[in-house]
């Protein structure tokens, strides 16, 4: 059977019967859903690294999505507290800061109210991404 497959009318065969499948409409909705996805995909790594050296592109993007997929378990209090936050900062002309930086070298804070406070931009760059003394 396998030797069928790899003679010359058969390898014919299975291509006109590609090219069948192609021009169906099951076929092209698939590539359609396909290449959208591909697209898709590509489009976000290119954001990515445009922002990062290469070789951290796609480890950019595989933790933008673990962090974009907790977003929606936060207590829908803790976001209407975080926003207020946001929009008292953007009041003032202030910036948030997060107390224990989200990715500090030695600790990960959590993105919660208790963790935010608002900052100059001046103070924010000099704090960067370290704790407190």
């Amino acid at each position: 059977m396998a030797e069928w497959h790899g003679s010359p009318r058969g390898q014919q065969i299975l291509a006109e019967a590609k090219a069948r499948y192609r021009q169906s409409e099951h076929g092209k909705a698939k590539d359609r859903a396909y290449k959208a996805a591909y697209r898709e995909r590509e489009n976000e790594l290119a954001r990515v690294r445009a922002k990062l050296p290469h070789n951290l592109a796609k480890q950019a993007l595989r933790q933008q999505r673990r962090r974009a997929a907790l977003i929606p378990r936060m207590h829908p209090d803790h976001r209407e507290k975080i926003d207020e936050i946001y929009e008292m900062a953007a009041s003032l002309g202030m910036t948030v800061d997060h107390v224990v930086p989200l990715y500090g070298e030695n600790v990960w804070g959590l993105h919660a109210p208790q963790n935010l406070q608002i900052l100059t931009r001046q103070e924010n760059s000099r704090k960067r991404d370290r704790m407190p003394h």
